[in-house]
């Protein structure tokens, strides 16, 4: 549950400081995480070699 003074109105100029930045990273940092894992795990999940695919492909393309 969020409460009335942290709800979002997006019709409402929102600040675009460096610090206010910094302040919304570190307060959604776990939504951030979440998503980016979900992310990577779901690219691929269906793979041949899973995750370690993302590493072995570029050194392959380097040797090459």
């Amino acid at each position: 549950m969020t409460s009335a003074s942290t709800t979002i109105n997006p019709r409402t100029a929102q600040p675009t400081s460096l610090l206010a930045l910094a302040k919304n990273l570190w307060r959604n940092r776990q939504l951030i995480v979440k998503m980016t894992k979900r992310e990577v795990i779901g690219r691929y999940k269906d793979s041949a070699m899973g995750l370690a695919w993302s590493f072995f492909n570029p050194v392959f393309m380097l040797v090459v």
